[in-house]
């Protein structure tokens, strides 16, 4: 929480004391739905809930970052003066034992959409399993942080905010909609409350699974389309535009490109692989965007150049001068398949659902924020199960010609050559002074090029998940992802390295760190707001993947 926040609320600690006092129900309706046990609230204000709580019989604490909050409520509560201290989120440094339930009201909304990840992800560590957290939020028309008397307001999506609780491991019980508990006719709440279960489950999301495996198909167009928003929910998951209208849009440039890598393969292959009903070299209306890809792939082939070439020099905006053009036009070309085929056809079970729309004004994908959970929930295995069919298919489309496993040879194809960290390595020779970047260890002219998250896991040569480390360390790591801690604890070297790439690679790293974040690199205070989606990506992965952590 900031300082200028803080600030208010200690200087008017007493006014609004009194004021909050006089509220009427609130979040204390749902006190019953808590287990019994320890609770703790964070951000209790005036205390009035703290001493419902109380009253009910629970074991009470409280923490709050304002100290004119803090002397207010000891005053108002003496029973509960050596239960209440001082703290503020995300870190919660002072409260350091487990609770069967926790309550924040009030509170998020005054946070970076950075601190409220940590903050949930505190929440986590502190409670029991099977603990509750009840927490509860303005409902805002638009999504814009604001500041009002230098108290900053964060105007948090509903959607997303649950969606980021079910990826740590929490399960949405129930939610309400609440008229503000203070007469304020303006305003209203949403009260949320979650279980905390790391095995719970998430929907059935039989609207994917009749895509992938049910709905009619007569080329590999939706199940491109599934893989690629996988790809997008699994990897590029801040990329997305979230909307008030509980919609997603997904830039469709972004799936364009996803699409190149795809089908590359397939289109460069000697044996001529259909992609469609009938499809053959002779056949007058074969996939739309084959043709136009072939000069693009002739040229990378003549120069000894491959689809990881391409790749990279898409992310280094240097595909070559003669080839803008072709790709232009291919990138029209597949756009206009995707909106007039998978988004306009894809219509579910009953084949009269609007699944996927396409929102011109945004240029983007749009779908429902609950489909969109789902994709990011289970991201993998959707992945997964889309090249499973789309290899079947093909097999199919191909009259048994070319075995399934070969197409999934062809269609995984893009990762061979990408763990190349040449230029990585090539960045850092002609610097000395190196430590390494999870030991802190003088690096000497022998120096290893580690992926933070390993390569196996999300196939990832970003720049920002790459760094220098001695290769015993990067031999001890494999492929195990760094622990919360040893991240944190050299968060400052992480910085500096990254500082190196955006000052020797400009482009790449802006490409790079943006298709990550979501954000500009450009922008005031970018170390932070990539730093944490970094931390936030590894703690994703982990918990969603199984993935046993190491630290040196």
């Amino acid at each position: 929480m900031n300082s200028s926040t803080i600030s208010y609320y200690d200087a008017n600690a007493d006014k609004l004391g009194d004021y909050y006092l006089t509220a009427q129900d609130g979040i204390s309706l749902y006190f019953q739905h808590l287990q019994k046990g320890k609770v703790l609230d964070v951000g209790f204000g005036s205390g009035r809930d703290l001493n419902i709580l109380y009253n009910q019989g629970y074991d009470t604490y409280g923490v709050d970052a304002s100290s004119g909050f803090v002397k207010y409520a000891g005053e108002k509560f003496p029973h509960l003066k050596d239960k209440i201290s001082v703290d503020s989120l995300p870190s919660l440094t002072n409260v350091s034992s487990k609770f069967e339930s926790i309550i924040c009201t009030a509170v998020l909304m005054h946070l970076s959409n950075d601190e409220i990840f940590n903050s949930i992800f505190r929440f986590r560590e502190l409670l029991e399993d099977n603990g509750k957290l009840l927490l509860s939020i303005p409902i805002y028309e638009n999504s814009q942080p604001v500041n009002h008397h230098n108290v900053f307001l964060n105007q948090i999506i509903p959607n997303k905010l649950i969606l980021l609780c079910e990826r740590i491991g929490f399960r949405l019980i129930n939610k309400w909609c609440n008229p503000d508990s203070l007469g304020r006719v303006e305003k209203k709440w949403l009260v949320l409350l979650f279980n905390l279960d790391s095995n719970c489950g998430t929907k059935p999301i039989s609207i994917i699974e009749s895509i992938i495996n049910k709905d009619k198909k007569v080329a590999t167009y939706k199940l491109a389309l599934i893989r690629s928003i996988a790809d997008i929910a699994n990897n590029n998951y801040n990329s997305v535009l979230w909307h008030s209208n509980n919609k997603v849009h997904i830039p469709i440039d972004f799936i364009v490109d996803k699409w190149i890598k795809y089908y590359w393969p397939i289109f460069e292959s000697k044996v001529f692989i259909p992609q469609i009903q009938n499809e053959s070299i002779e056949f007058d209306k074969p996939v739309a965007f084959r043709k136009p890809m072939l000069p693009i792939i002739n040229h990378y082939k003549s120069n000894d150049g491959f689809l990881s070439r391409f790749i990279m020099d898409l992310q280094n905006n240097s595909v070559p001068s003669d080839m803008h053009n072709y790709l232009n036009r291919l990138r029209q070309i597949i756009k206009r398949t995707i909106i007039d085929g998978p988004i306009k056809h894809s219509g579910g079970i009953d084949n009269d659902i609007d699944i996927f729309t396409y929102n011109k004004q945004f240029k983007c994908l749009e779908l429902s924020s609950d489909l969109w959970k789902e994709f990011v929930l289970m991201g993998s295995w959707i992945y997964d199960a889309s090249l499973l069919r789309w290899a079947e298919l093909t097999k199919k489309l191909s009259k048994d010609e070319v075995s399934a496993g070969h197409i999934i040879d062809l269609l995984t194809m893009e990762n061979i050559d990408k763990r190349d960290v040449l230029l990585a390595r090539n960045t850092f020779k002609n610097y000395t002074n190196l430590e390494c970047a999870w030991s802190g260890k003088e690096l000497s002219n022998s120096f290893d090029i580690d992926h933070v998250i390993p390569y196996s896991l999300w196939y990832n040569n970003d720049l920002w998940n790459l760094l220098p480390t001695s290769p015993q360390v990067n031999n001890q790591k494999r492929d195990r992802l760094p622990t919360r801690n040893i991240i944190v604890k050299r968060k400052d070297v992480i910085i500096d390295y990254w500082k190196i790439y955006k000052e020797n690679y400009p482009i790449r790293f802006f490409n790079d760190s943006a298709r990550f974040t979501g954000e500009n690199t450009t922008n005031e205070n970018w170390e932070n707001s990539l730093f944490n989606t970094l931390a936030e990506a590894v703690e994703y992965t982990a918990l969603k993947r199984g993935i046993s952590r190491w630290e040196p």
